[in-house]
């Protein structure tokens, strides 16, 4: 289902995932090219496979649609918490923090991305990432958007 943007309420896009570097650079997914689109990938954690390590770093990125702009202060008042499951199973919950607004260039659209590390000690299978996001504007019904991705740790 794609929301029409101009009548629902909060919305999240689809959540991105892909490896970072230990200074916590990643490439961020860019549309791709003809020389690209049918090329093979130099990892497996790419944004389609997404296979990581245990003990790396991944990034998500995300984005937030028609947050309500807060009257006081003229801008959106988000929070955002993010669980980690395994095989289904909450394994890691996450305390809600405030979204940072900080170099954002159009409040309708707010563009974010956060960190996860992978535990050194994590077992190989099938884990997902959900972000919840609650616009603390708003309060009423449209007012928590989620979104979910799955994930695979193990070797590369």
């Amino acid at each position: 289902t794609i929301p029409d943007l101009k009548k629902a309420g909060l919305i999240l896009s689809g959540l991105t995932m892909a490896n970072a570097d230990a200074t916590g650079k990643f490439d961020k997914p860019v549309a791709p090219t003809a020389e690209t689109a049918i090329s093979l990938p130099s990892t497996t954690a790419v944004p389609a496979i997404r296979k990581f390590s245990t003990g790396s770093i991944a990034a998500y990125l995300y984005t937030i649609y028609n947050a309500k702009l807060d009257r006081s202060t003229g801008k959106p008042r988000l929070s955002q918490k993010v669980n980690l499951y395994q095989n289904g199973k909450l394994i890691a919950e996450g305390a809600a923090e405030e979204v940072d607004l900080k170099d954002q260039k159009d409040l309708g659209r707010i563009e974010t991305f956060a960190y996860i590390q992978l535990s050194k000690a994590a077992e190989p299978g099938d884990y997902a990432l959900q972000i919840i996001v609650t616009d603390l504007a708003d309060g009423g019904k449209n007012a928590i958007a989620s979104q979910w991705i799955d994930f695979e740790i193990g070797d590369k």
